[in-house]
């Protein structure tokens, strides 16, 4: 199964446009990914297929009719939920085998296969490991400035976050090793 975008426009006729070339076109062309469009005047009821709503401001053709648009929609949510892929799918073998590699390469660890778990991003990933190694009441040792993000997720799941400010030489940043040892006091996970 390919992935498939479901683009939701009054001009279907512009699509696939500037997805069609360079590397998205050669992906399309190969059948990697496929561009389906939805038209919402098929999903109007009256003969002139109208999608335009009364504005209330500005002029005509700037607002377009809400239940139209979530008839659109619901249509595309439910041809989403028919295949039932919801997230990374196919062989994943080069996948795997890439980051096996790298690991290896980079820092001389044998990683099976089966020990890699892949997360739809990397605050869903800092979630699973907090979830998972921590229980509520832990610290969790937090390098700043870093993405705002992993701290909610960690303050969501019942932890404190201590702050262990990173160090700037030569205008970049490094780990403040002796910092993290002051910090520490045994809660941390």
């Amino acid at each position: 199964m390919t992935f498939t975008a479901q683009i939701i426009t009054l001009f279907p006729e512009m699509f696939p446009g500037p997805l069609g070339i360079s590397l998205a076109g050669r992906a399309l062309a190969e059948g990697k990914w496929a561009c389906d469009t939805i038209n919402p005047r098929d999903f109007t009821t009256d003969r002139h297929r109208s999608v335009d709503d009364t504005p209330a401001g500005g002029g005509a053709g700037m607002v377009l009719r809400a239940d139209i648009m979530a008839a659109a929609v619901d249509h595309a949510v439910e041809r989403m939920a028919a295949h039932g892929v919801y997230g990374y799918f196919g062989n994943d073998s080069a996948y795997l085998g890439a980051i096996q590699w790298w690991m290896a390469n980079r820092h001389g660890w044998q990683v099976a296969p089966e020990w890699i778990f892949t997360t739809h991003g990397l605050v869903n990933g800092t979630g699973l490991c907090v979830d998972a190694f921590t229980a509520p009441g832990d610290a969790v040792m937090l390098m700043t400035p870093v993405y705002h993000a992993f701290a909610r997720v960690i303050t969501a799941a019942g932890c404190t976050v201590t702050e262990c400010p990173l160090t700037v030489v030569d205008g970049a940043h490094q780990m403040d090793f002796a910092g993290w040892e002051a910090l520490l006091t045994g809660r941390e996970k």
